[in-house]
């Protein structure tokens, strides 16, 4: 790696080094030539065969795959440094890369926990590795911890569309707060998981701001996920009405964007056993109130309508 800089006033150095799976090796720093650029360049040299073999070839591949991974510092207020890839005489700019795969202009947003506001991001990507819909958090201008959100936000399974195509939702999450409390290696944030009930209105804990950015990024996929649990309700209803009809009684009780696959007071199904008659809490009810019934059939217990559905279609 060899990087050219800034340092004190208008002098410019050069910094040049190896980094392997030991570490920084061989690194020397002086003066750069005269009139060099302010430029960084990454040489890729001796790639061990074991990851080379499993490795994307193409340059465009490559590009992208750098993009993703870079993803923030190109919608990050300031914008990225102007990236070029090349590879045996060809070149590609990330640039260019970005305005291929961003789906939309991002959207801004806020959310306040406890007094404290956070910055919302929301984009979304045409894109053809990165599959899964995500919360990403920041601190000082950089990528801290990404979440996904698969079974956080009803309907909001693989790609969803809009009147321009298919695309994959991030929401980018920014605060002084965020900066605050970042570990020095970026791996995460020293803030609480829980508080005690008497300091729930004060203080504040990743689960509450991980619930406010979720009802945020909800909110703003309403229109987007909306054919979703469109396809979804009628297809555990055809599994009902055809293959299931002992659901049947129970499904007018099944809230209309519940989550795939949630549990929780209410609403738990579980199965019985061929011939035995046992206690089964019904959705909606809360306490003891239970119905018993016999079932031909043994199911694995927690297991809902739609999940059985899915079960039986992939059989």
């Amino acid at each position: 790696m060899v990087s050219t800089f800034k340092s004190d006033g208008d002098t410019f150095k050069t910094r040049k080094f190896n980094f392997d799976k030991s570490g920084v090796s061989k690194e020397v720093v002086k003066e750069a030539a005269a009139g060099a650029a302010c430029e960084t360049i990454v040489h890729l040299d001796d790639f061990a065969a074991r990851y080379r073999d499993h490795s994307l070839k193409t340059l465009n591949a490559i590009a992208e795959s750098i993009f993703e991974h870079c993803l923030w510092y190109f919608v990050r207020q300031g914008g990225a440094p102007t990236i070029t890839v090349f590879d045996e005489g060809e070149s590609i700019s990330l640039d260019t890369i970005y305005e291929q795969q961003m789906h939309a202009t991002a959207v801004s947003d806020q959310v306040v926990v406890n007094g404290t506001v956070f910055e919302l991001l929301h984009v979304k990507l045409r894109t053809n590795s990165l599959s899964t819909h995500a919360i990403a958090f920041c601190a000082d201008n950089r990528l801290v911890t990404e979440e996904k959100l698969v079974g956080k936000i009803p309907g909001l399974h693989g790609r969803i569309s809009d009147s321009t195509g298919d695309f994959v939702y991030e929401c980018y999450v920014s605060s002084p707060f965020l900066d605050e409390y970042a570990r020095p290696e970026r791996t995460g944030f020293d803030i609480s998981e829980n508080v005690d009930a008497m300091f729930e209105k004060t203080e504040i804990t990743l689960p509450q701001i991980r619930a406010a950015v979720i009802a945020k990024a909800a909110a703003h996929l309403t229109d987007y996920v909306a054919d979703n649990l469109r396809r979804s309700k009628e297809r555990v209803e055809k599994f009902v009405s055809q293959r299931a009809p002992r659901y049947r009684p129970i499904m007018s009780r099944i809230p209309d964007h519940e989550p795939q696959g949630s549990s929780g007071t209410g609403r738990r199904w579980h199965a019985l056993s061929p011939g035995r008659k046992s206690p089964v809490p019904w959705p909606g009810f809360s306490g003891a109130r239970t119905r018993t019934a016999p079932i031909a059939r043994t199911y694995r217990p927690n297991r809902t309508p739609d999940q059985e559905c899915a079960r039986e279609t992939a059989q």
